[in-house]
């Protein structure tokens, strides 16, 4: 603890690569008592400095000097160069990394210690255009762009239909295209400084050319944002993230709705009712060991999922119920699909959406029709009651207010019966 206190954090108001003034201000630090114990430099290329407390060295002096050919990947110098530098009187204190090369800190108290680094040809080397490192970082940043956005877009519920995914994918698209390019702006500032720096030495014949101080503020200015936009997004993650509430496979007995929720037990009425068990793969097929523990897929009937989002989400509150058992009448199978929204907007865009993924459902081949036929009923409860009929599949998209839901059935029950109570779902528990 005591150690901690004794060191100062700052952030360096120039370029490191701007040898001049980074050692100026170091050297500066040190007349106040406070040198240098070591070189950090974030995400973004900025570099922060902690120093340690100490009686003022108005004689200290630094220099910085860049790491050579095969050094560039070291994070030390090697013995030859240090026992080079310390026979001119320099003391090593540590190295820091660029985009483009390592950068070596060196101190000397000896006001007489002569110059260790006078070779402009030798700088131009060190700072020679790093290809290889440039195309390799221009592929992680497109490669990271490309993975994040397919992840994106894997990862959204699919439940959830396009008019609701498609602005939480395109806002987290726009998200991270924001990051990628200043990233790149960034990285170009990063080149931008280096070639300045490079044409500099050469032009002056200099080891520590002076640089405009406008590209290391571009750079900040982009780190910054970058900094406030990474910081933005992890917040709404975190706090989609706390008020995301998912509850899975909740027996049927369990699940307590703020509505009325139909069962085929209630429909078959007759007390035959005897519910499906949970299916499981591995236990109906018979498959290799490997294959079956790949295969460990259960299908849980009678079971509801539950979701919430209340602050991002269209849709503050999600449903799926599935039934299945078999009584007097014969086999029933039953899936809820029930969605609160955020408005009445909402709960529109949503049912329509449903009509079109029940129409991809039923559709098989290239000649199915772009839509399929529903029939509008008019049933007390709801505003909208839309019905289509195959044989034994029946389809139900109903609307009332905000909420909206689609109804699948498969069985020998005529569904037409039970509109009235399918409806009445619609309507919340007072």
């Amino acid at each position: 603890m005591g150690k901690q206190k004794n060191l100062v954090t700052k952030w360096s108001p120039v370029s490191p690569m701007d040898f001049p003034r980074f050692e100026s201000w170091l050297e500066e630090m040190a007349g106040k008592g406070l040198l240098v114990h070591r070189v950090q430099q974030n995400l973004f290329s900025l570099a922060r400095v902690k120093f340690r407390r100490d009686e003022p060295h108005p004689h200290r002096r630094y220099r910085v000097c860049p790491a050579q050919g095969q050094q560039q990947a070291r994070e030390e110098p090697s013995q030859e160069l240090r026992e080079l530098y310390a026979g001119a009187g320099w003391t090593y204190e540590g190295s820091f990394g660029r985009s483009w090369t390592t950068l070596y800190l060196f101190s000397s108290d000896d006001p007489e210690a002569q110059e260790p680094y006078t070779d402009p040809d030798s700088l131009r080397y060190a700072l020679r255009f790093p290809k290889g490192n440039l195309l390799s970082y221009l592929f992680l940043l497109a490669l990271n762009l490309w993975l994040y956005t397919a992840i994106a877009v894997m990862d959204m519920d699919l439940h959830q239909s396009p008019h609701l995914a498609a602005p939480l994918v395109t806002l987290f698209r726009v998200f991270l295209a924001l990051l990628w390019v200043l990233q790149v702006l960034i990285l170009g500032s990063d080149l931008l400084t280096v070639v300045l720096l490079r044409r500099r030495a050469r032009r002056d014949q200099t080891v520590r050319p002076s640089l405009p101080l406008w590209p290391y503020r571009l750079q900040r200015l982009f780190a910054r944002a970058a900094a406030v936009l990474l910081l933005t997004g992890m917040s709404a993650a975190l706090l989609a993230s706390l008020t995301d509430k998912v509850e899975k496979n909740i027996p049927l007995e369990e699940f307590q709705p703020d509505f009325s929720l139909l069962t085929l037990e209630e429909m078959a009425g007759d007390g035959s009712w005897t519910p499906w068990e949970d299916w499981t793969a591995s236990e109906h097929v018979d498959l290799s060991p490997e294959m079956a523990e790949q295969a460990d897929i259960t299908i849980y009937y009678n079971a509801a999922t539950m979701k919430r989002n209340p602050i991002f989400s269209p849709i503050q509150t999600y449903y799926i119920v599935q039934q299945g058992g078999t009584g007097a009448a014969g086999y029933g199978q039953m899936d809820l699909y029930y969605y609160i929204a955020a408005g009445s907007e909402q709960a529109w865009a949503q049912l329509a959406d449903l009509t079109q993924q029940i129409t991809r459902d039923r559709n098989i081949g290239d000649s199915a029709p772009d839509q399929l036929d529903f029939q509008r009923e008019t049933v007390p409860g709801a505003e909208e009651f839309l019905v289509h009929q195959e044989e034994e599949d029946w389809d139900v998209v109903a609307l009332e207010g905000d909420r909206v839901l689609r109804l699948t059935y498969n069985g020998a029950l005529d569904l037409s019966d039970w509109y009235g109570e399918i409806a009445a779902m619609l309507t919340p528990n007072s």
